[in-house]
């Protein structure tokens, strides 16, 4: 995407955020070359006073037919305090953009400005054909060709072909708002016919009309599409694609490179941007996904919300739930503890019995009584203990002092 501004400082690109900055003379103008697309744009100022009072309005250009009026359902996202990026929500194409200022007589110093241009979906996505052929290069020209951003390589197939068709895939479903085509027309006059699916088994919309070097659908809004099929209606003639371009955003919830990521449960309808950032809000509220500010949002006030530590992929989780999980966790070790120590004394009472009926089944230490001729002292002598009596009664006497089973509640509580 290409323009023409009315100061050359807009041109300045820099590695580090507002390196260099310019006073903006009111209007700045933003003429593009060609009908242009546009996403949202994004505006860097010196201070956070320079991004006050904008207004965009887009210009009727001579011999183009373009969009013309102020930005419509206007949404201000901020960033950081002073940089800016504003949403308009504008179907047709636009010709020229103009950024003015309430107050003309204050002097404003902006760093950069940025115009996002409508996303093409079909941009290197899966293709199939039905056949395909090699150009004088020794190229293949098949699907790939058609979906490279480039209109001077084409994806053609074979002049023989009963059916030629073309295929694209996204990788998931998607809102389109304009389908662009760029045939290269044969000689005679041929007939094409572009379906739409929600799936392999689900037609959701069928376009037919004359091949033209470029034809411009807009299907149905609010459909979701995963599959574009493009093909001639007449049989044994060749198709030549050189580009199928596909502009619109992933279909809610979805958001990201690939419609992988899922949107702020707190956006409008559950529709994003490109980045994630909520088009509309639910709430009325200014933050990026939506979600209540912690000391109040203002439109200049800088992004920072009670769960900026818990967004991930927009989505919000509690910090409730951490401690509903800790208070889980010391139960769980309580209630093992206590089984722990009950099954110890079980095992120790059963030694104890075992240990007892061995006692009682032995007969008590016979004394012998020894008399000598030469004195009068009597000798007594008694039968020791074995080894594995000592041990025991070591053990008996360690482990006596342990509470007994019964002594522990029979329920543990916090």
């Amino acid at each position: 995407m290409s323009a023409e501004v009315s100061q050359e400082e807009l041109k300045s690109r820099n590695a580090t955020k507002c390196q260099t900055s310019f006073i903006a003379l009111s209007p700045l103008v933003i003429k593009f070359n060609s009908e242009t697309r546009i996403s949202w744009i994004q505006i860097e100022g010196f201070a956070e006073e320079d991004l006050l009072g904008l207004a965009l309005t887009f210009v009727q250009t001579p011999n183009k037919s373009c969009y013309k009026g102020p930005c419509q359902r206007r949404r201000d996202i901020y960033l950081d305090s002073n940089t800016l990026v504003i949403n308009c929500d504008i179907g047709n194409y636009v010709c020229q953009l103009n950024i003015t200022f309430e107050e003309t007589r204050i002097e404003r110093r902006l760093c950069a400005v940025y115009v996002r241009g409508g996303r093409n979906l079909a941009l290197k996505q899966v293709t199939t054909m039905s056949t395909s052929t090699v150009n004088e290069t020794g190229m293949v020209s098949d699907g790939s060709l058609a979906v490279d951003g480039r209109l001077d390589e084409c994806a053609a197939t074979r002049d023989d072909d009963p059916y030629p068709t073309l295929i694209l895939h996204f990788y998931s479903s998607v809102v389109l708002s304009e389908i662009v085509i760029y045939f290269r027309p044969s000689k005679e006059s041929q007939i094409f016919l572009l379906q739409l699916h929600a799936d392999e088994n689900d037609t959701i919309m069928v376009y037919r009309g004359e091949v033209h070097p470029r034809v411009s659908l807009v299907p149905t809004p609010d459909r979701f599409i995963r599959i574009l099929e493009l093909s001639l209606q007449h049989a044994n003639a060749q198709m030549t694609v050189c580009e199928l371009e596909a502009y619109g955003e992933c279909a809610p919830p979805m958001f990201g490179p690939d419609c992988t990521d899922i949107c702020s449960l707190e956006c409008k309808n559950y529709t994003c941007s490109y980045e994630g950032y909520c088009r509309y809000c639910k709430n009325q509220t200014k933050a990026l996904h939506c979600v209540d500010c912690l000391k109040g949002c203002g439109a200049r006030d800088k992004i920072k919300t009670e769960t900026t530590d818990y967004v991930i992929s927009g989505l919000r989780v509690s910090p409730v739930l951490s401690y509903i999980m800790i208070i889980i966790f010391i139960c769980v070790l309580i209630m093992a503890t206590t089984d722990g120590v009950r099954g110890f004394l079980a095992r120790k009472n059963t030694l104890v019995q075992k240990y007892t009926k061995e006692v009682e089944k032995k007969k008590p230490a016979k004394r012998r009584t020894t008399w000598t001729k030469k004195t009068s002292i009597r000798r007594l002598t008694f039968q020791a203990p074995s080894t594995e009596q000592i041990g025991d009664s070591l053990l008996l006497q360690s482990i006596n002092s342990f509470p007994s089973a019964e002594s522990l509640p029979s329920e543990t509580s916090i």
